[in-house]
C-alpha cells in the first residue's frame, strides 16, 4: 500500500494553500491525503471526568478544523482519498509524528 501524503493544518489561509498543493501532488502521484491537526488546547482546560455529554471546547475546535480542511480537499478533488484527524498534542514533535508513515515530497 502506497504512504499517504501528510499535511498539517490548523485552518488558516496559508495551511488550506498548503491542503490545495498537497490534493494536486497527491493526485499527480496517486496517493492519499492524510490532513492532521494537533492541539494542546486540553492542556489549558481543567480536566473533568467523562461522565456526561461534555467534550471539551479544545476538542470541539481541533475536530472541526480537521473536519473543514478535510472537506476542503474534497471539494478540490472529490476523486481523491482524503483523511483527516485531530491530535490533542502538538503534532510536529509528538511520537506519533514518525509512526504516520507519509511521504514527503518537495516542491521546486
Amino acid at each position: 500500500m502506497e504512504r499517504p501524503l501528510v499535511v498539517g493544518v490548523d485552518g488558516s489561509d496559508s495551511s488550506l494553500e498548503a491542503v490545495d498543493w498537497a490534493v494536486d501532488e497527491a493526485a499527480r502521484h496517486r496517493l492519499a491525503v492524510r490532513l492532521v491537526h494537533g492541539s494542546r488546547w486540553e492542556r489549558c482546560e481543567r480536566r473533568l471526568p467523562a461522565l456526561g455529554a461534555y467534550r471539551p471546547f479544545g476538542v470541539i475546535m481541533a475536530e472541526s478544523i480537521a473536519a473543514s480542511c478535510a472537506e476542503h480537499a474534497r471539494l478540490r478533488n472529490p476523486e481523491l482519498k482524503v483523511s483527516g484527524e485531530a491530535w490533542l498534542e502538538d503534532a510536529a514533535t509528538s511520537p506519533w509524528c514518525g509512526a504516520l508513515g507519509g511521504r514527503m515530497l518537495k516542491s521546486r
